[in-house]
Formats: C-alpha cells, structure tokens, sequence
C-alpha cells in the first residue's frame, strides 16, 4: 500500500479506536478523544523519528502502523468496549426532523460543508503564506529526515 494511503488509513483506525473506548458516555467525548489522540499520535510519531533523522514517508507509514495495531490490540484486550451513540444520535435525528426550521438549517450546513470538502480537495493552495512558507518548510522537512530548525 502506498504510504501517503496507509498513512491516513491507520490515524483514522488509532482515532476510531480511541473513540470508541473515550465515548461510551457521550457521542462528543469520543469524538474529541478520537482527534486528540490521532493530533498527539502525528507530533509525538514526527518528534521521534526526527531523533534518527528517518522522518519519510515510508518511515510514517511504519510507525502509523504499529501505533494502530497496538491501539487495536488494547481495545481488544480490555474487552472491545463499544460506544453507545445510537439512542442519542436517533432522538437527535428525530428532533431535526419533526422541527421544518432545523431540519432546513441541518441541509443548509452539510450543503456548506460539503461545499468546503469539495474546494478544500479541488483546488490548490494559492495565499501567499502557504506558497512562501508551509509548503517550502514541508518539502524542507522531508529533504532534511526530520523537524529542525529552518
């Protein structure tokens, strides 16, 4: 599997996991704890290959992968403890949808939303900041295997 895939595959498998032990008592805990844990998972995976200088893609992969499985092998081991989001999330759903001004309101904001995703994934960065320095500073980080001063 290419690395640029496997990479995001197993953040999103260390966050589900995560969020499925934080959230057994509310859909926003485990959701929180899911992107706490994948955003800590990101700078501490970054910090510590940078120490050997084995910051690549392949590398992150790697180490992705280890986290995920050992995330999945703990969830297993303390007996698979699953969220319970459904009750909420269908009395949600029912809220929204016996309400006309919320449920136009729902559309509005997944329209907007998917909008966003669809710009977000279209187009390419073109502000200045990410032209002069976050892209220049990724490709720089690559070349050097690690985080460092610029």
């Amino acid at each position: 599997m290419l690395p640029s895939l496997a990479i995001p595959l197993a953040l999103a498998c260390t966050g589900f996991v995560v969020a499925q032990i934080l959230g057994r008592t509310s859909l926003v805990s485990g959701v929180v704890g899911g992107v706490v844990a994948v955003y800590a998972e990101m700078i501490v995976l970054a910090a510590a290959l940078s120490i050997g200088g084995n910051l690549n893609p392949r590398a992150a992969a790697s180490a992705s992968a280890i986290v995920a499985v050992g995330a999945i092998t703990g969830w297993v081991s303390i007996g698979r403890p699953r969220a319970e989001w459904g009750a909420g999330a269908r009395r949600l759903a029912r809220i929204v949808a016996d309400d006309k001004l919320l449920l136009a309101l729902a559309a509005i904001v997944l329209c907007s939303l998917g909008y966003l995703l669809a710009l977000s994934l279209a187009t390419p960065h073109a502000e200045g900041d990410s032209l002069a320095y976050h892209i220049a500073r990724a490709g720089y980080l690559l070349q050097q295997g690690g985080l460092g001063a610029v």
